[in-house]
């Protein structure tokens, strides 16, 4: 398996998953009771940071070369938006629906930070230069 194709791909869908956030959290905030309990009142907010997130993700992605740095920084953003999600799904005000939807994106979420983490550590092993004696 190629680590960077695979680490691409991972950065795709984060940037997709997070364009969906953002877009739900414009669009549907009022309207769809699940958004709401999601942002928590906090759509536009919550729809800046997901914009932001997608705009790195995809800029990551689309680099001929991959920035480590770059790519810790996203998951550190993963890491938090997975501890926001967290937080949320404690709250006792959320909807059944909310909680279904909080956890599917919580798991989508660690899913892409596990991926990243270990495409990333596969990655700097492949190009680490090796000493021959």
């Amino acid at each position: 398996m190629n680590s960077s194709n695979t680490l691409r791909k991972s950065l795709w869908v984060n940037a997709i998953f997070a364009d969906l956030g953002a877009i739900a959290a414009f669009f549907l905030s009022g309207k769809w009771s699940v958004v709401d309990d999601l942002t928590n009142g906090q759509a536009v907010l919550f729809g800046v940071e997901m914009v932001v997130l997608a705009g790195l993700a995809a800029y990551a992605a689309w680099k001929p070369t991959i920035s480590k740095s770059l790519v810790s920084l996203i998951i550190a953003f993963n890491s938090l938006l997975l501890i926001y999600l967290i937080v949320r799904f404690e709250d006792p005000a959320i909807s059944a629906l909310g909680m279904e939807v909080i956890a599917f994106d919580a798991v989508i979420v660690l899913a892409l930070i596990i991926v990243q983490i270990r495409s990333l550590r596969a990655y700097s092993q492949a190009v680490k230069p090796t000493m021959v004696s």
